[in-house]
């Protein structure tokens, strides 16, 4: 009988053990502020697509409806890519880009709860003057987002091979 009782009482203490480690590992993300999960995933899906998408005939438009989406450096080198190269050979080609997010999922959250980091997976369906029909190109992506106030903002967008 002491010995049924003594593996009763480590059985206790290691699930006692068990469920402190889950508290710890499973509390951080909502306990440092980052917020609802759904809210940094939908803010990563809405964000990418019109940051992936343009039109040869609204490029301008395109890019502002973009912006709206990025924050810090990237937004400056999103413009800076846009302005320099998009702009420039979309018309030449008449190339015309959409893309949709098809899943994303939270990879990351900083300690104090204002970064975060989510893998996405797109598809982007390229039509130009240089193609004969449509191509989907499929993209995975690895994407920082920061809260800025109360919003979650694109920093950075880094493509996987």
């Amino acid at each position: 009988m002491p010995g049924l009782m003594i593996a009763l009482l480590v059985a206790l203490v290691l699930g006692l053990a068990v469920a402190n480690v889950a508290l710890v590992v499973l509390k951080p993300a909502k306990a440092t502020g980052a917020g609802d999960r759904a809210a940094v995933l939908a803010a990563a899906r809405t964000g990418v697509e019109p940051v992936l998408s343009y039109n040869y005939k609204t490029v301008p438009a395109d890019a502002a409806r973009a912006r709206r989406y990025l924050t810090g450096t990237f937004a400056t080198q999103y413009q800076t890519s846009i302005d320099k190269v998009v702009a420039v050979q979309a018309p030449k080609v008449r190339a015309v880009v959409s893309a949709q997010v098809d899943s994303a999922g939270l990879e990351a959250v900083s300690g104090d709860g204002k970064q975060a980091t989510v893998v996405v997976f797109a598809q982007q369906k390229v039509t130009n003057t240089s193609i004969t029909q449509p191509r989907v190109d499929l993209v995975r992506l690895r994407v920082t987002l920061n809260l800025v106030g109360s919003r979650w903002l694109i920093a950075n967008l880094q493509q996987l091979g």
